[in-house]
Parts: C-alpha cells; structure tokens; sequence
C-alpha cells in the first residue's frame, strides 16, 4: 500500500511541476512579446521624430515660397513666449 502511496505522490508532484513549468513559459512569452511590441512603437516613434523636422521645415519653406513674407511675420494671433 505503501508503493501506490509514493507512486502516487510522485505522479503528483511530476503533474504539478510540468503545469508550473507551462505556466512560467506562458508569462515569459507574454513579457517577450509585451517588450517586442513596446520596441517596435519606440522605433516607430524615433523614426516618427527623426522625419517629422525635415518635413516640417519642407512645408514650411515651401508656404513660404507661395505666401512670402507674411508667412514668416504671422498674422498677430500668436506671440511667442520671451
């Protein structure tokens, strides 16, 4: 009685452990991929940064062209800080 005993126990603690193991696998994966998807949005946000200047300044030179000097005067709504 004693062998079904030990057996048993040990089939238990086997089963436990695996679904443990199953378990931590799950979160790691679920962290791997949480930390991947937060890269690939800083990436985008860098490559978002790094080409938005040039692009503003493009469209602001050309509206300059089109509009001239008013354009860089302003219309008097907006005065910036000092």
């Amino acid at each position: 009685m004693l062998d079904i005993t030990v057996v048993g126990i040990v089939t238990l603690l086997v089963t436990v452990f695996k679904s443990s193991w199953d378990v931590f696998q799950d979160v790691k994966e679920n962290r791997k991929a949480r930390l991947d998807e937060k890269k690939a949005s800083q990436q985008a946000l860098d490559q978002s940064l790094s080409t938005s200047g040039p692009l503003v300044q493009r469209e602001y030179s050309r509206h300059f062209q089109i509009i001239g000097s008013q354009m860089q005067t302003g219309d008097g709504k907006f005065s910036p800080p000092e």
